[in-house]
C-alpha cells in the first residue's frame, strides 16, 4: 500500500471516530428487584422513563451521543405548541418501545397540559410534590404504540411530579429536573407502574 493510500486510509478512520467512535451513553438503568423489566424510581438525572404497558416492559429510547461531534438522541422532548385559541398546549412526550424488541423504537406516550399564554417553564414547580389527576378537561395522554390501537386515543390518567423545576438563566438556553410516577388508560393500552428521572437540556426544550 503505497503511503498516500495509508494517508487516506488514517484520515477515513479518524473521521469515523469523530463522528461514530465514541458514542457517550447518558442513561442510566438500575433494575427494580421488586418489579422486573422496569428501572428504579429515583430522581438523580438518570434520564429514563420504564413503565408496563399491558403488563409488558416498556422503557424509553438510551439518551446517546454519536461521537465527538455526532448530535445527541434523546428520551424525552418538552414542548409548548402556541395556539390561536386562549390557551396554549405544553406536552412531555417520551420516545421509547418495548423492552423485549428495542429494535423497534418508533413508540412515544406523551402527556398534553393545557397552559396559559403567560405561562413559563418556572410555573411548572408550583407542580412539584403534587398529584395531578389528568381527566381531559385539565389534559390529556396519548401514546403510539406498537401493535395497539392506541393512535389519536385521548387517555386519562394520574401524574405526580417528585421533583419538576426550570431554569431560563443559564447562558446556553433552559435547563431542568423532572422525576416523578404516572398511569394512564387509552382505550385498548393501559400505562401501568410509570416512573421517570429525567435532567432536562435546553435542546429537549422546543418552541421557549
Amino acid at each position: 500500500m503505497s503511503a498516500k493510500r495509508k494517508i487516506h486510509l488514517l484520515a477515513y478512520l479518524l473521521l469515523y471516530m469523530l463522528v461514530i467512535g465514541c458514542r457517550k451513553n447518558g442513561t442510566r438503568y438500575y433494575p427494580d428487584k421488586e418489579t422486573p423489566g422496569l428501572s428504579i424510581f429515583s430522581n438523580t438525572g438518570n434520564n429514563v422513563l420504564s413503565c408496563a404497558v399491558n403488563g409488558q416492559a416498556w422503557q424509553t429510547v438510551t439518551r446517546a451521543t454519536s461521537g465527538l461531534i455526532g448530535r445527541t438522541s434523546y428520551e424525552l422532548y418538552v414542548t409548548r405548541h402556541r395556539t390561536g385559541s386562549l390557551l396554549d398546549t405544553l406536552s412531555f412526550s417520551w420516545r421509547g418501545s418495548y423492552t423485549s424488541n428495542q429494535l423497534i423504537q418508533g413508540d412515544d406516550i406523551t402527556l398534553f397540559l393545557p397552559i396559559a399564554k403567560n405561562f413559563r417553564l418556572s410555573d411548572l414547580q408550583a407542580w412539584q410534590g403534587r398529584r395531578l389527576v389528568i381527566d381531559s378537561s385539565n389534559g390529556y395522554f396519548s401514546a403510539n404504540i406498537a401493535g395497539t390501537p392506541s393512535v389519536n386515543a385521548k387517555g386519562r390518567g394520574v401524574i405526580y411530579f417528585n421533583t419538576i423545576r426550570f431554569d431560563s438563566s443559564a447562558q446556553q438556553g433552559i435547563t431542568g429536573k423532572i422525576s416523578g410516577t404516572m398511569e394512564a388508560g387509552l382505550n385498548a393500552v393501559k400505562i401501568s407502574t410509570g416512573r421517570f428521572d429525567h435532567a432536562i437540556l435546553p435542546d429537549q426544550v422546543r418552541n421557549y
